[in-house]
């Protein structure tokens, strides 16, 4: 936890720098009263902001790692597809993929004609 010291003379301000980082906005606190007044406000306000960075330190080392993503059947199926005339499907729907799908180049071969072009034939 960091700790924060700051003085604020009777009649003035001080803005903390925190908009953007874990509040909305900066705060500021002005002097009304005696300096032990300030000083005691401004204390609480550096208390509440080092355990909204403590909490929120913990909450990035949880956050880090897998994450769990319930209760999904695992996709037991091809993760290789090689394109056809007629329509195919994986039957992924609803099921948690471990890689990514491949879908192959389209099969074809490729031969010079007689008459200077190339014959394409595609299986």
């Amino acid at each position: 936890m960091s700790e924060h010291n700051i003085t604020v003379d009777g009649g003035s301000s001080v803005r903390l720098k925190t908009a953007g980082k874990y509040c909305d906005r900066d705060i500021v606190v002005t002097s009304t009263g005696g300096k032990e007044d300030v000083t005691e406000e401004i204390n609480d306000y550096t208390a509440k902001l080092a355990t909204l960075e403590g909490a929120i330190g913990e909450l990035e080392a949880e956050l880090e790692g897998k994450a769990s993503v319930g209760e999904y059947e695992v996709y037991e199926g091809s993760y290789k597809v090689t394109p056809s005339v007629s329509s195919q499907s994986l039957g992924t729907a609803n099921k948690l993929m471990q890689s990514d799908v491949l879908v192959e180049g389209i099969p074809y071969a490729e031969v010079t004609n007689n008459f200077g072009g190339k014959t394409v034939t595609i299986a």
